[in-house]
């Protein structure tokens, strides 16, 4: 009888996903709920009684005026009305140890009424995100992190019989704390849950545009876009042609006698030098930075600043990605960077790792010839490239250092030769076959014997492993076990202990120079190896020693017998235009 009534008890429960109110099911199972209706009662509501984890379970509900759930055990659930959140009440909310499942949600959304993160928080998800980075389901497809998936995954009860989600977090808690540990992945969990505040103020803080400047660039470019097309036009001999239409102007380009099945950069770089092709880029070239200024012109808010969201596990790697709008992929033109500036009173301090994803490479292979470079704080592609030419370093020309750094990218994303050569070409416009590639690789092993042993084993690895780590933290990444995609996680295992290991050391810093920074100056951009940050202008010297020196820092830390660089410097704007009184460092460790 009792699990009949269970039963329709739980078909009481509304059908739309969003609820996650008290139900009949939840007071069938016991749950204690209360409504707090002053704040004068909530110390006594939310002290935790016998089973509780010492930390108070958080969920609001509803977006516009929501109401806020809160659990202090398993068995008890309050729920404070929208009417009751006041200013007093949210503070003392802050300073009590919080958990949340999206925490990067929950906690921000208290911080944006309060003013603080809280004082002492844990977000589940961000745990469940350490545990699972770059785990997929059989078919491949990426996992589901809604609650109930989690807790599916993790044995626990789940679905409209499981009760009100709020409560249930604190047995969620115990088995991460289990698995995390178990995995050796409170370290990096520990990393992410201190940076959670500072990716909030990255957010919110946002970076300023010089709109108007923008909307020069973005007309001047719309100009540029239109000439390039006619020319494309002309070129194909198609006047009327949408040269945004890409399988019109494949078709166009197959007609003209090209041997081609699409038209990417990638599909189109055996005939680079046909006129038409020399077209078709030059026209993508304007029409890029004609979009991105659109873009970014459009996501200006009413403060006059972007608010891009970073997702400090975009990268399987532990990079942060960014998107709405994508400021990591800001063309490198200098008329766009320099439309990003600091806000009058304040410029910008940017820092920068040199060489960064060979550091950890020199660490992990321990190559003496490596190491013996960034002991002797030598450029490692001039270096390299005047061992491999047979020349001086003095004589080595930039054309030359940038073959040698093609070869050294190559190298650090465990490419073939193959992939070097597109690679080569994509990037800065060198036309290698495949031999040729694989000439450049040999000698660069030839010359670094000690990394091509270690890339050697790595190699053997590749045949069995499933999962790779950083140096230092041992962030983790699960490979794929499909025996055809060896090739895959022989990329990854050489791959990690780089842009993994440098990833986490400049989380490492940013959670450091964050703690030092006066409260108006903040980190407002995290760009792969390099960190942007707006500062009161009196006070930016002071930081051009600060950032630097947690920068190099926390990577060195995470080395062994490898010293670290950084350039920095103080700018005007993104384009690294000096201000009027203006200088970089580049500082060893």
């Amino acid at each position: 009888m009792k699990k009949y009534i269970e039963g329709n008890l739980r078909n009481l429960r509304p059908t739309n996903p969003g609820w996650v109110g008290f139900t009949l099911q939840d007071a069938l199972q016991g749950l204690d709920h209360q409504v707090a209706t002053g704040a004068e009662a909530l110390p006594d509501l939310l002290r935790p009684g016998p089973g509780g984890s010492g930390f108070v379970a958080l969920r609001w509900l509803g977006t516009k005026h929501p109401s806020l759930e809160m659990s202090p055990t398993p068995g008890q659930l309050v729920e404070i009305p929208s009417d009751s959140l006041t200013p007093t009440l949210l503070s003392d909310l802050g300073r009590l140890p919080l958990l949340a499942f999206n925490g990067a949600e929950d906690f921000s959304r208290l911080a944006e009424l309060t003013g603080h993160w809280p004082t002492r928080s844990l977000s589940l998800l961000t745990m469940v995100r350490v545990l699972e980075n770059g785990a997929t389901t059989a078919d491949g497809q990426p996992l589901n992190l809604e609650l109930d998936a989690v807790c599916q995954r993790y044995g626990l009860p789940h679905g409209p019989q499981a009760g009100n989600p709020t409560p249930r977090l604190h047995k969620l808690r115990d088995v991460l704390l289990g698995r995390v540990a178990q995995a050796g992945l409170w370290p990096t969990c520990q990393l992410e849950l201190k940076l959670m505040p500072i990716t909030h103020r990255m957010r919110t803080r946002g970076i300023r545009v010089d709109a108007v400047q923008l909307e020069k660039v973005r007309k001047d470019y719309e100009a540029r876009a239109s000439a390039a097309a006619t020319e494309l036009r002309a070129a194909l001999g198609k006047p009327s042609l949408n040269p945004d239409d890409s399988a019109a102007v494949r078709a166009t380009l197959q007609c003209l006698g090209l041997s081609v099945t699409g038209t990417s950069k990638e599909k189109l770089c055996r005939h680079h030098d046909h006129p038409a092709v020399r077209a078709l880029q030059a026209y993508r070239k304007v029409q890029g930075v004609h979009t991105s200024a659109r873009t970014f012109l459009a996501a200006v808010g009413p403060d006059g600043r972007i608010h891009p969201c970073w997702d400090p596990f975009g990268a399987a790697t532990g990079r942060f990605s960014c998107s709405d709008p994508a400021f990591q992929g800001l063309s490198k033109n200098r008329d766009l960077r320099r439309c990003f500036k600091a806000r009058d009173g304040f410029v910008l301090v940017a820092c920068d790792y040199a060489q960064a994803d060979l550091r950890p490479l020199a660490s992990a292979s321990q190559d003496a010839a490596m190491l013996a470079i960034f002991q002797q704080g030598l450029n490692f592609h001039r270096v390299t490239a005047a061992r491999l030419m047979q020349r001086s370093p003095e004589s080595i020309t930039e054309a030359e250092r940038a073959v040698i750094k093609i070869v050294v990218f190559g190298i650090a994303f465990g490419m073939g030769p193959e992939r070097l050569a597109l690679e080569a070409w994509l990037g800065y416009g060198f036309t290698w076959t495949t031999e040729e590639a694989r000439r450049w690789m040999d000698s660069f092993y030839g010359i670094y014997s000690g990394l091509c042993k270690w890339r050697d084993a790595i190699q053997r690895e590749a045949g069995t492993a499933t999962e790779c780590r950083s140096l230092f933290l041992k962030r983790r990444r699960f490979l794929p076990t499909d025996p055809g995609q060896r090739g895959y996680r022989s990329r990854c295992l050489m791959n990690m202990p780089a842009q993994g290991t440098v990833a986490d050391a400049i989380k490492r810093a940013m959670i450091n120079i964050a703690a030092k920074l006066h409260p108006e100056d903040a980190i407002i951009a995290n760009v792969h190896d390099e960190l942007l940050l707006e500062v009161r202008a009196e006070r930016a010297e002071e930081v051009l020693k600060i950032v630097p020196f947690e920068m190099e820092h926390a990577l060195a830390d995470m080395l062994t017998g490898v010293p670290v660089e950084t350039e920095a410097g103080i700018y005007a704007n993104w384009a690294k235009e000096p201000t009027d009184e203006s200088c970089t460092a580049a500082i060893n460790v």
